[in-house]
């Protein structure tokens, strides 16, 4: 079977589960209470711990990685593409947090991800010409069969999720994060 039409089929299974689930949510309030979304500032956390979904990727100069590479440190892995402008927004944001763990010794990692499966999305080529102009330094891996992207439940861009030390989801955020709020969750954690 053609490896695009199995991607196409997981994919479209994820939405449809992820879709079921919210109006699984919606529906479920009773008559008169009244379901909110969290605040935008408040870090979404699971009561029990989830293991964070293994990877085995190539990052620019094809060496894999997997979650192994980061054991012991906290990852902040940002899904994103080329074409997203709040991907570049946010990827500006992500090599200061880079910068920051790095004069202040911080056990952090950042770790962007891009899609390279996304139909939109530029070759290789251009991602790492991309990575090379805006002068990101933050170590990068390619998806390139979209597997990651579904097994992290990818749904937009940019997707970022936050994996503790001990390789547990702890939180994830859809749409752009800024320095100050990664900050802010980071701290939470401690």
């Amino acid at each position: 079977m053609d490896n695009n039409l199995i991607r196409i089929r997981k994919f479209s299974i994820v939405m449809l589960v992820l879709l079921l689930s919210i109006m699984l949510v919606a529906c479920s309030a009773t008559e008169g209470e009244q379901k909110t979304p969290p605040e935008r500032n408040e870090t979404p956390t699971a009561e029990e711990p989830i293991p964070a979904p293994d990877f085995l990727l190539k990052n620019a100069v094809d060496e894999e990685r997997s979650l192994e590479n980061y054991a012991g440190k906290t990852l902040v892995i940002s899904f994103w593409t080329t074409w997203c402008p709040a991907c570049k927004y946010e990827l500006a944001e992500m090599q200061k947090l880079h910068e920051l763990t790095i004069e202040k010794e911080m056990n952090i990692v950042v770790l962007g991800v891009n899609v390279l499966a996304d139909p939109r999305e530029k070759s290789k080529e251009g991602v790492l010409a991309e990575i090379e102009a805006r002068g990101y330094t933050f170590e990068n891996i390619f998806d390139e069969d979209g597997g990651m992207s579904i097994d992290y439940y990818v749904r937009a861009f940019p997707s970022t999720y936050i994996v503790n030390p001990e390789g547990e989801l702890y939180t994830y955020w859809v749409g752009a994060l800024d320095l100050e709020s990664t900050l802010k969750i980071l701290k939470e954690m401690e």
